[in-house]
């Protein structure tokens, strides 16, 4: 069962990866939405992305994992099959969008579920290591596939594939659905009750009383049940004066990580309007980035293993933060590098730029990525660790489920800014684009908070490391006497 989720998240974000980078093409190019409507059409369909992932808990522990697993394969081949054959918004909406958030939205928390189903205490630390290595490694071949495509096809293109007309973007839609029937099969090979206990591998057969029941009937009553619940404990934690210190750390730290925003649904629009059709815009942080992520992160915890979570992350976001100006520089700088065995490696084996397109900005760009990524794998996965280390004991999984209301809202403001950005600045109506570079100021200008707002609440934060720190030894005196 093991296997044959991580194959699942390796396909799952293959085609995911593709596609996201493709969707704000899809929806200008195909659909016919302008630069602003289509970064505000992809914002509001993430947020109601992010606010189905909240209820999926509930489907599963009523029906399990291989059944709600199922249902997002299910959701997910509608969308990735009627997305290409459609172009009214509003019938893409219903049958294109609306599944896929469903199928997305089942599909990460769930295999994160199996994932602690089926390892055990021993094994858990190296089965979601390996979970996010594959992630990652699902996210670079879907950037190289959202590359491969586009050179058969080119940018604006079309196929015809079985009689039928594609344009190149809805060829990458296309190209998800085919990798979402092996998982289809996979799911279908996971025992339904198996999981992995200290004592061994156990399996529970279904409950006859399960029969007695209408299934729907049963979703609803757990869900109604799980909801009243959990309200009742978001009602007491938000009346809490520390919860809402907690929530404007957090809030803090929102300003670096929507910079990834950017890179999915702003870069792509922006790297073909600047460089021309045809670049493999995928490549430059799709595929660097994930893989250079699988290397660095387990080096770099290993070696601060020690050090506390505040450095890691104020290093780490002031380096990422930091790390895009070098896209505002005069790109002349970089020229010395487009001669070397660097430049070779870029140019002709990675990005197969022809001689006389060699731009010194692609250097720019290339610097950038690398630089981020290293202040990535500083303070990504401390990120985590520190929203459960100074949640209070007994109240983490409600603390990190609201860690997200943050990112949540300030969505509202990523989605519409990356549309203005792209009109403003790499309109493609332009054919010089001589300001192209203030979309890197706004990201950076925007990022750049927060390694700023941490270094003046430095001690809010150190203080919350510091309580956290004292609870838990208190915590653990009595289980020690």
């Amino acid at each position: 069962e093991l296997y044959l989720l991580f194959f699942t998240k390796v396909t799952e974000y293959s085609a995911y990866g593709a596609a996201n980078m493709a969707f704000v093409l899809y929806l200008h190019n195909d659909i016919g939405l302008s630069d602003i409507a289509a970064g505000s059409y992809i914002g509001a369909w993430s947020l109601g992305l992010t606010g189905l992932t909240m209820v999926v808990g509930a489907v599963c522990d009523a029906i399990g994992v291989k059944r709600t697993l199922l249902i997002g394969c299910y959701a997910l081949l509608i969308s990735r099959l009627f997305m290409p054959l459609l172009s009214d918004v509003y019938l893409t909406s219903i049958f294109g969008f609306l599944p896929l958030a469903v199928g997305i939205a089942i599909t990460g928390p769930v295999l994160s579920v199996g994932i602690k189903l089926f390892t055990n205490r021993a094994g858990a630390t190296l089965g979601f290591g390996l979970f996010y290595t594959l992630m990652n490694v699902g996210w670079a071949i879907g950037a190289w596939i959202f590359d491969a495509i586009r050179g058969a096809f080119g940018d604006g293109g079309t196929a015809n594939l079985a009689g039928i007309e594609f344009s190149t973007y809805q060829v990458i839609i296309l190209v998800g659905f085919f990798l979402t029937i092996p998982d289809l099969i996979a799911i279908t090979f996971i025992r339904r009750g198996v999981e992995m206990t200290e004592n061994g591998i156990k399996i529970t057969p279904p409950e006859k009383a399960d029969h007695s029941v209408p299934l729907f009937t049963r979703i609803l009553g757990l869900a109604k049940e799980s909801s009243a619940e959990t309200w009742n404990i978001f009602r007491s934690v938000f009346k809490q004066r520390s919860f809402h210190i907690y929530l404007f750390m957090i809030g803090l730290l929102v300003f670096v990580r929507l910079t990834f925003y950017h890179f999915h649904y702003t870069f792509p629009t922006y790297g073909i309007r600047v460089f021309g059709e045809g670049v493999k815009i995928g490549n430059m942080f799709g595929v660097l980035n994930p893989l250079m992520i699988v290397f660095l992160v387990p080096l770099i915890a290993a070696l601060t293993m020690k050090v506390r979570s505040y450095w890691m992350l104020l290093i780490g976001t002031f380096i990422s933060s930091a790390s895009v100006f070098v896209a505002t520089i005069d790109p002349t700088h970089f020229t010395f590098l487009c001669d070397t065995w660097f430049g070779d490696v870029i140019f002709d084996r990675w990005l197969e730029i022809p001689f006389g397109r060699r731009d010194p900005f692609y250097m720019s760009l290339v610097v950038f990525f690398i630089i981020f990524t290293i202040g990535e794998a500083i303070w990504s996965p401390r990120l985590m660790q520190f929203t459960a280390e100074i949640a209070p004991p007994g109240r983490e999984g409600t603390y990190v489920a609201l860690s997200y209301l943050p990112y949540f809202g300030a969505k509202f403001i990523a989605a519409p800014m990356s549309g203005w950005l792209i009109a403003t600045y790499t309109p493609d109506t332009t054919e010089h684009l001589t300001d192209h570079y203030m979309v890197w100021v706004w990201i950076g200008g925007t990022a750049i908070i927060t390694p700023l707002g941490m270094l003046f609440f430095k001690n809010l934060y150190k203080k919350a490391e510091d309580d956290a720190a004292a609870a838990a030894d208190a915590a653990a005196e009595p289980a020690e006497g």
